[in-house]
Protein backbone atom coordinates (compact mmCIF):
# COMPACT_ATOMS: atom_id res chain seq x y z
CA UNK A 1 0.00 0.00 0.00
CA UNK A 2 1.24 3.54 -1.08
CA UNK A 3 0.73 5.86 1.88
CA UNK A 4 -0.41 9.08 -0.89
CA UNK A 5 -2.48 6.07 -2.88
CA UNK A 6 -5.91 8.05 -2.50
CA UNK A 7 -7.85 4.71 -3.64
CA UNK A 8 -6.09 2.23 -1.04
CA UNK A 9 -7.01 4.98 1.18
CA UNK A 10 -10.30 4.89 0.19
CA UNK A 11 -10.39 1.25 0.75
CA UNK A 12 -9.31 1.20 3.99
CA UNK A 13 -12.14 3.51 4.98
CA UNK A 14 -14.70 1.44 3.04
CA UNK A 15 -13.67 -1.56 5.23
CA UNK A 16 -13.85 0.23 8.58
CA UNK A 17 -17.23 1.31 7.42
CA UNK A 18 -18.77 -1.90 6.57
CA UNK A 19 -19.60 -2.76 9.55
CA UNK A 20 -19.97 0.76 11.88
CA UNK A 21 -21.00 -0.81 14.47
CA UNK A 22 -18.75 -3.29 15.35
CA UNK A 23 -16.11 -0.72 14.65
CA UNK A 24 -17.49 1.91 17.10
CA UNK A 25 -17.61 -0.37 19.91
CA UNK A 26 -14.34 -2.25 19.16
CA UNK A 27 -12.79 1.68 19.39
CA UNK A 28 -14.52 2.12 22.41
CA UNK A 29 -11.99 0.22 24.42
CA UNK A 30 -8.85 2.48 23.08
CA UNK A 31 -11.21 5.92 23.19
CA UNK A 32 -11.25 4.28 27.02
CA UNK A 33 -7.96 3.15 27.52
CA UNK A 34 -6.46 6.58 26.29
CA UNK A 35 -9.18 8.41 28.59
CA UNK A 36 -7.99 6.89 31.80
CA UNK A 37 -4.26 6.63 30.78
CA UNK A 38 -4.15 10.22 30.30
CA UNK A 39 -6.93 11.09 33.32
CA UNK A 40 -4.57 8.90 35.40
CA UNK A 41 -1.32 10.55 34.83
CA UNK A 42 -2.35 13.99 34.63
CA UNK A 43 -4.60 13.79 38.47
CA UNK A 44 -1.44 12.16 39.51
CA UNK A 45 1.01 14.61 38.48
CA UNK A 46 -1.50 17.64 39.69
CA UNK A 47 -1.96 16.68 43.52
CA UNK A 48 2.76 15.81 43.06
CA UNK A 49 2.70 19.41 42.00
CA UNK A 50 0.29 20.41 44.46
CA UNK A 51 2.58 18.66 47.53
CA UNK A 52 5.51 20.58 46.20
CA UNK A 53 3.78 23.77 46.29
CA UNK A 54 3.22 23.36 49.75
CA UNK A 55 7.60 22.83 50.23
CA UNK A 56 10.02 25.48 48.82
CA UNK A 57 13.64 24.74 48.75
CA UNK A 58 14.56 26.16 51.62
CA UNK A 59 12.37 23.99 53.94
CA UNK A 60 12.62 20.70 52.10
CA UNK A 61 16.21 20.28 53.70
CA UNK A 62 15.30 21.93 57.18
CA UNK A 63 15.63 20.29 60.50
CA UNK A 64 12.68 21.25 63.41
CA UNK A 65 14.19 21.10 66.49
CA UNK A 66 12.03 21.36 69.35
CA UNK A 67 12.09 21.04 73.45
CA UNK A 68 10.68 18.65 75.18
CA UNK A 69 10.58 17.07 78.95
CA UNK A 70 13.24 14.46 80.16
CA UNK A 71 12.29 11.44 80.86
CA UNK A 72 15.26 10.10 82.19
CA UNK A 73 17.64 11.34 85.13
CA UNK A 74 21.21 12.43 84.17
CA UNK A 75 24.21 14.14 86.31
CA UNK A 76 22.01 13.51 89.45
CA UNK A 77 19.37 15.55 87.44
CA UNK A 78 15.71 14.07 87.91
CA UNK A 79 13.41 13.06 85.32
CA UNK A 80 10.67 15.59 84.12
CA UNK A 81 12.34 18.73 83.39
CA UNK A 82 11.15 20.88 80.82
CA UNK A 83 13.80 22.28 78.18
CA UNK A 84 13.98 25.44 77.22
CA UNK A 85 15.83 26.52 74.51
CA UNK A 86 18.28 29.74 74.37
CA UNK A 87 20.32 32.19 72.47
CA UNK A 88 23.48 30.08 73.35
CA UNK A 89 21.46 27.09 71.56
CA UNK A 90 20.80 29.01 68.28
CA UNK A 91 24.33 30.53 68.14
CA UNK A 92 25.69 26.72 68.58
CA UNK A 93 23.86 25.23 66.16
CA UNK A 94 24.27 28.59 63.68
CA UNK A 95 27.94 28.14 63.78
CA UNK A 96 27.58 24.17 62.69
CA UNK A 97 29.64 23.28 59.55
CA UNK A 98 26.54 22.89 57.10
CA UNK A 99 24.08 24.97 58.80
CA UNK A 100 22.64 27.67 56.64
CA UNK A 101 20.78 29.76 59.31
CA UNK A 102 18.46 28.91 61.89
CA UNK A 103 14.89 30.38 62.47
CA UNK A 104 13.74 30.24 66.11
CA UNK A 105 10.72 30.89 67.84
CA UNK A 106 9.55 31.90 71.64
CA UNK A 107 7.35 29.73 73.92
CA UNK A 108 3.57 31.16 72.41
CA UNK A 109 1.51 33.21 73.76
CA UNK A 110 -2.31 32.72 74.05
CA UNK A 111 -4.82 35.80 74.70
CA UNK A 112 -6.80 38.67 73.03
CA UNK A 113 -6.26 41.95 71.28
CA UNK A 114 -8.04 45.22 71.94
CA UNK A 115 -8.65 47.47 68.63
CA UNK A 116 -10.72 50.47 68.97
CA UNK A 117 -12.32 49.96 72.26
CA UNK A 118 -13.39 46.01 70.63
CA UNK A 119 -12.18 43.18 71.87
CA UNK A 120 -10.82 40.07 69.65
CA UNK A 121 -9.68 36.86 71.63
CA UNK A 122 -8.49 33.41 69.90
CA UNK A 123 -4.90 35.18 69.34
CA UNK A 124 -1.79 33.32 69.33
CA UNK A 125 1.56 35.77 69.71
CA UNK A 126 5.74 34.01 68.98
CA UNK A 127 8.24 36.07 69.00
CA UNK A 128 10.62 35.61 66.00
CA UNK A 129 12.81 36.47 63.32
CA UNK A 130 12.90 37.90 59.57
CA UNK A 131 13.86 34.30 58.83
CA UNK A 132 9.89 33.25 59.61
CA UNK A 133 9.18 34.32 56.01
CA UNK A 134 10.91 31.45 54.14
CA UNK A 135 10.56 29.26 56.55
CA UNK A 136 6.86 29.40 56.95
CA UNK A 137 6.55 31.18 53.76
CA UNK A 138 4.95 34.58 54.38
CA UNK A 139 3.96 36.73 51.76
CA UNK A 140 3.08 40.15 52.12
CA UNK A 141 -0.75 41.35 51.22
CA UNK A 142 -0.45 44.97 52.89
CA UNK A 143 2.74 46.63 54.68
CA UNK A 144 5.46 44.87 55.11
CA UNK A 145 7.02 41.33 56.98
CA UNK A 146 9.48 41.45 59.77
CA UNK A 147 13.04 42.63 59.17
CA UNK A 148 16.65 42.59 60.82
CA UNK A 149 15.97 46.09 61.85
CA UNK A 150 12.78 45.30 63.84
CA UNK A 151 14.79 42.82 66.03
CA UNK A 152 18.24 44.65 66.66
CA UNK A 153 15.97 48.02 67.46
CA UNK A 154 13.57 45.94 69.53
CA UNK A 155 10.47 47.39 67.50
CA UNK A 156 7.07 47.22 69.07
CA UNK A 157 5.67 45.92 65.68
CA UNK A 158 3.64 42.79 64.46
CA UNK A 159 2.35 41.72 60.96
CA UNK A 160 -0.99 39.80 61.47
CA UNK A 161 -2.47 37.21 59.11
CA UNK A 162 -5.15 38.68 56.63
CA UNK A 163 -8.24 36.32 58.07
CA UNK A 164 -7.62 37.81 61.49
CA UNK A 165 -6.99 41.24 59.83
CA UNK A 166 -10.92 40.66 57.93
CA UNK A 167 -12.49 39.85 61.35
CA UNK A 168 -11.51 43.29 63.08
CA UNK A 169 -12.44 45.13 59.59
CA UNK A 170 -13.93 44.79 56.17
CA UNK A 171 -11.02 47.25 55.22
CA UNK A 172 -7.54 45.28 56.35
CA UNK A 173 -5.33 48.27 55.26
CA UNK A 174 -6.55 50.41 57.19
CA UNK A 175 -4.86 48.72 59.98
CA UNK A 176 -1.81 49.51 58.44
CA UNK A 177 0.48 51.45 60.97
CA UNK A 178 -2.35 51.15 63.14
CA UNK A 179 -1.78 50.04 66.80
CA UNK A 180 -3.38 47.13 68.66
CA UNK A 181 -3.08 46.65 72.80
CA UNK A 182 -2.11 42.90 73.83
CA UNK A 183 -2.35 42.21 77.55
CA UNK A 184 -2.27 46.44 78.14
CA UNK A 185 1.15 46.90 75.83
CA UNK A 186 0.65 49.25 72.62
CA UNK A 187 2.03 47.11 69.61
CA UNK A 188 1.66 48.89 65.84
CA UNK A 189 0.73 46.19 63.28
CA UNK A 190 3.71 46.52 60.53
CA UNK A 191 2.33 44.18 57.81
CA UNK A 192 -0.78 41.78 56.85
CA UNK A 193 0.22 38.49 55.84
CA UNK A 194 -1.44 35.55 53.72
CA UNK A 195 0.57 31.66 54.09
CA UNK A 196 1.25 30.15 51.28
CA UNK A 197 2.55 27.33 52.72
CA UNK A 198 1.39 24.79 55.03
CA UNK A 199 3.56 22.55 55.27
CA UNK A 200 4.94 24.09 58.66
CA UNK A 201 2.18 25.17 61.20
CA UNK A 202 2.83 25.52 64.93
CA UNK A 203 -0.90 26.84 65.94
CA UNK A 204 -3.98 28.13 63.91
CA UNK A 205 -2.36 30.09 60.73
CA UNK A 206 -5.60 32.31 60.75
CA UNK A 207 -4.87 33.45 64.47
CA UNK A 208 -1.04 33.90 64.07
CA UNK A 209 0.49 37.24 65.34
CA UNK A 210 4.63 37.31 64.71
CA UNK A 211 6.41 40.42 66.52
CA UNK A 212 10.53 40.62 66.28
CA UNK A 213 11.72 38.19 69.20
CA UNK A 214 14.17 40.86 71.11
CA UNK A 215 10.75 42.46 71.17
CA UNK A 216 8.84 39.61 72.50
CA UNK A 217 11.40 38.35 75.19
CA UNK A 218 11.59 42.32 76.78
CA UNK A 219 7.94 42.43 76.65
CA UNK A 220 6.87 38.93 77.68
CA UNK A 221 9.46 37.05 78.83
CA UNK A 222 10.79 38.64 81.41
CA UNK A 223 14.12 39.21 79.80
CA UNK A 224 14.62 35.68 79.37
CA UNK A 225 15.86 34.11 76.35
CA UNK A 226 13.77 31.29 76.24
CA UNK A 227 12.92 29.58 72.81
CA UNK A 228 10.74 26.50 72.46
CA UNK A 229 11.34 26.09 68.37
CA UNK A 230 14.04 26.35 66.02
CA UNK A 231 14.29 25.23 62.65
CA UNK A 232 17.88 25.13 60.73
CA UNK A 233 18.35 25.11 57.15
CA UNK A 234 20.67 22.37 56.29
CA UNK A 235 23.34 22.89 52.93
CA UNK A 236 22.05 20.66 50.20
CA UNK A 237 25.74 19.17 50.12
CA UNK A 238 25.66 17.98 53.80
CA UNK A 239 22.68 15.17 55.11
CA UNK A 240 20.13 16.35 57.16
CA UNK A 241 19.96 13.23 59.03
CA UNK A 242 23.38 13.45 60.07
CA UNK A 243 23.26 17.50 61.18
CA UNK A 244 19.97 15.93 62.98
CA UNK A 245 21.90 13.72 64.80
CA UNK A 246 25.22 16.04 65.46
CA UNK A 247 22.59 18.87 66.46
CA UNK A 248 20.57 16.72 68.92
CA UNK A 249 23.92 16.00 70.55
CA UNK A 250 24.56 19.84 71.04
CA UNK A 251 21.54 20.46 72.39
CA UNK A 252 21.59 17.82 74.93
CA UNK A 253 24.95 18.76 76.69
CA UNK A 254 24.20 22.06 76.89
CA UNK A 255 21.08 21.33 78.67
CA UNK A 256 22.15 17.89 81.14
CA UNK A 257 20.20 15.48 78.95
CA UNK A 258 20.70 12.14 79.14
CA UNK A 259 21.83 11.01 75.59
CA UNK A 260 19.85 8.09 75.50
CA UNK A 261 16.29 10.38 76.57
CA UNK A 262 13.87 10.65 73.07
CA UNK A 263 11.55 12.81 75.11
CA UNK A 264 13.66 15.60 76.23
CA UNK A 265 14.32 17.20 72.45
CA UNK A 266 12.78 16.32 69.91
CA UNK A 267 13.33 16.63 66.44
CA UNK A 268 12.48 15.92 62.72
CA UNK A 269 14.26 15.34 59.33
CA UNK A 270 12.25 17.37 57.03
CA UNK A 271 14.23 16.37 53.91
CA UNK A 272 13.09 12.40 55.50
CA UNK A 273 9.60 13.25 55.07
CA UNK A 274 9.62 14.58 51.38
CA UNK A 275 11.66 12.08 50.50
CA UNK A 276 9.41 9.45 51.42
CA UNK A 277 6.27 11.27 50.01
CA UNK A 278 7.92 11.78 47.01
CA UNK A 279 8.94 8.18 47.01
CA UNK A 280 5.35 7.60 47.35
CA UNK A 281 4.51 9.82 44.45
CA UNK A 282 6.88 8.03 42.34
CA UNK A 283 5.14 4.69 43.09
CA UNK A 284 2.42 6.15 42.40
CA UNK A 285 3.04 7.15 39.20
CA UNK A 286 4.32 4.04 38.17
CA UNK A 287 0.70 2.12 38.97
CA UNK A 288 -0.79 4.95 37.30
CA UNK A 289 1.21 3.71 34.32
CA UNK A 290 0.66 0.36 35.16
CA UNK A 291 -3.12 0.70 35.04
CA UNK A 292 -3.32 2.87 32.42
CA UNK A 293 -1.40 1.08 29.76
CA UNK A 294 -3.10 -2.06 30.57
CA UNK A 295 -6.50 -0.19 29.99
CA UNK A 296 -4.82 0.92 27.00
CA UNK A 297 -3.44 -2.58 25.99
CA UNK A 298 -6.93 -4.29 26.28
CA UNK A 299 -8.62 -1.78 23.75
CA UNK A 300 -5.79 -2.55 21.36
CA UNK A 301 -6.29 -6.44 22.02
CA UNK A 302 -9.79 -5.89 21.09
CA UNK A 303 -8.65 -4.54 17.36
CA UNK A 304 -6.39 -6.73 16.87
CA UNK A 305 -9.31 -9.75 17.40
CA UNK A 306 -11.68 -7.74 14.98
CA UNK A 307 -8.90 -7.50 12.23
CA UNK A 308 -8.53 -11.33 12.48
CA UNK A 309 -12.46 -11.46 11.93
CA UNK A 310 -12.28 -8.92 9.59
CA UNK A 311 -9.13 -11.21 7.89
CA UNK A 312 -11.69 -14.34 8.09
CA UNK A 313 -14.31 -12.49 5.88
CA UNK A 314 -12.37 -10.68 3.57
CA UNK A 315 -10.60 -14.74 2.56
CA UNK A 316 -11.87 -14.41 -0.99
CA UNK A 317 -11.60 -11.06 -1.42
CA UNK A 318 -7.76 -11.03 -0.63
CA UNK A 319 -7.58 -14.83 -2.74
CA UNK A 320 -8.72 -13.04 -5.27
CA UNK A 321 -6.19 -10.00 -5.28
CA UNK A 322 -3.37 -12.53 -4.36
CA UNK A 323 -4.63 -14.77 -7.30
CA UNK A 324 -4.29 -11.30 -9.64
CA UNK A 325 -1.01 -10.31 -8.66
CA UNK A 326 -1.27 -8.25 -5.69
CA UNK A 327 1.70 -7.65 -3.81
CA UNK A 328 2.44 -9.03 -0.11
CA UNK A 329 3.52 -5.32 0.79
CA UNK A 330 -0.03 -4.54 -0.28
CA UNK A 331 -2.24 -6.40 1.44
CA UNK A 332 -0.26 -6.06 4.89
CA UNK A 333 -0.45 -2.20 4.51
CA UNK A 334 -3.43 -1.98 4.11
CA UNK A 335 -4.43 -4.31 7.18
CA UNK A 336 -1.88 -2.38 9.03
CA UNK A 337 -3.54 1.03 7.64
CA UNK A 338 -6.68 -0.04 8.80
CA UNK A 339 -5.36 -1.10 12.22
CA UNK A 340 -3.78 2.37 12.64
CA UNK A 341 -6.59 4.23 11.21
CA UNK A 342 -8.56 2.55 13.84
CA UNK A 343 -6.27 2.87 16.71
CA UNK A 344 -4.72 6.29 16.52
CA UNK A 345 -8.49 7.81 15.69
CA UNK A 346 -9.70 6.45 18.91
CA UNK A 347 -6.59 7.71 20.92
CA UNK A 348 -7.47 11.27 19.87
CA UNK A 349 -10.94 10.97 20.32
CA UNK A 350 -10.07 9.51 24.31
CA UNK A 351 -6.79 12.22 24.24
CA UNK A 352 -9.19 15.10 23.42
CA UNK A 353 -11.77 13.87 26.32
CA UNK A 354 -9.29 13.70 28.75
CA UNK A 355 -8.34 17.32 28.03
CA UNK A 356 -11.50 18.48 28.09
CA UNK A 357 -12.18 16.47 31.60
CA UNK A 358 -8.81 17.74 33.28
CA UNK A 359 -9.90 21.53 32.17
CA UNK A 360 -13.01 20.91 34.09
CA UNK A 361 -11.11 19.75 36.95
CA UNK A 362 -8.82 22.51 37.18
CA UNK A 363 -11.97 24.89 36.71
CA UNK A 364 -14.07 23.13 39.56
CA UNK A 365 -11.99 20.62 41.99
CA UNK A 366 -8.81 22.54 42.33
CA UNK A 367 -10.45 25.16 43.91
CA UNK A 368 -11.45 23.06 46.89
CA UNK A 369 -8.07 22.25 47.41
CA UNK A 370 -6.46 25.82 46.68
CA UNK A 371 -7.51 29.09 46.27
CA UNK A 372 -4.94 29.44 43.04
CA UNK A 373 -2.34 30.71 44.95
CA UNK A 374 -0.40 28.18 46.16
CA UNK A 375 1.97 27.80 42.57
CA UNK A 376 3.42 30.94 44.22
CA UNK A 377 6.75 28.64 44.82
CA UNK A 378 6.39 26.96 41.52
CA UNK A 379 7.90 27.43 37.95
CA UNK A 380 4.65 26.43 36.20
CA UNK A 381 1.04 27.05 36.55
CA UNK A 382 -0.74 24.53 39.42
CA UNK A 383 -2.95 22.23 37.40
CA UNK A 384 -4.05 18.69 36.75
CA UNK A 385 -3.62 19.34 32.70
CA UNK A 386 -0.97 16.58 31.77
CA UNK A 387 1.76 18.24 30.30
CA UNK A 388 2.45 18.69 25.98
CA UNK A 389 5.47 16.09 26.19
CA UNK A 390 3.22 13.68 28.20
CA UNK A 391 0.16 13.27 25.84
CA UNK A 392 3.00 13.10 22.99
CA UNK A 393 4.34 10.26 24.72
CA UNK A 394 1.01 8.75 24.89
CA UNK A 395 -0.06 9.28 21.39
CA UNK A 396 3.21 7.63 20.53
CA UNK A 397 2.48 4.53 22.58
CA UNK A 398 -0.35 4.35 20.68
CA UNK A 399 1.28 4.79 17.35
CA UNK A 400 3.49 2.11 18.08
CA UNK A 401 0.95 -0.32 19.00
CA UNK A 402 -1.08 0.33 16.26
CA UNK A 403 0.91 -1.33 13.93
CA UNK A 404 2.16 -4.06 16.11
CA UNK A 405 -1.25 -5.21 16.96
CA UNK A 406 -1.78 -4.91 12.59
CA UNK A 407 1.03 -6.79 11.95
CA UNK A 408 -0.57 -10.31 13.08
CA UNK A 409 -3.70 -9.86 11.10
CA UNK A 410 -1.79 -8.88 8.34
CA UNK A 411 0.46 -11.92 8.91
CA UNK A 412 -2.78 -14.24 8.54
CA UNK A 413 -4.05 -12.42 5.50
CA UNK A 414 -0.54 -13.44 3.68
CA UNK A 415 -0.98 -17.20 4.91
CA UNK A 416 -3.91 -17.06 2.56
CA UNK A 417 -3.61 -19.16 -0.61
CA UNK A 418 -5.00 -17.85 -3.21
CA UNK A 419 -6.59 -21.40 -4.52
CA UNK A 420 -7.92 -22.18 -1.04
CA UNK A 421 -9.52 -18.97 -0.83
CA UNK A 422 -11.34 -19.18 -4.24
CA UNK A 423 -12.57 -22.57 -3.49
CA UNK A 424 -14.56 -21.43 0.08
CA UNK A 425 -18.44 -21.02 -0.63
Amino acid sequence: MRIFDLDSWNEVFDTISRNKKRSVFTALGVVWGTFMLIILLGVGNGFALLFRSNVNNLVSNSILLYSGTTSMPWNGLQSGRFIEFDKKDVMEISGMQGIDGVMYLSPQKFGEIVYDNNTYDGMTLFGTTERVKDILSLKPVYGRLLNGIDDSRSRRVCIIPIQYAESITDNPEELIGKSIVCEGISIVIAGIYEKYNNTLSFSLNSRTLYMPYSTYTALYGKGEDKINIMIADVDRKYDSEEMEKKAKEILAANHDVNPEDKEAIYSLSLSFVFDKVNGFFDGFKFLVWVVGLGSLLAGVVGINNILLIVVRERRQEIGVRRAIGAKPSSIMGQIIAESCVMTIAAGMIGLMLAIAVTMLLDKYLLPQFTDGSMSYFLDRPLTFQLAPGYAMLCMGIIVIMSVVIGILPARKALAIKAIDALREE
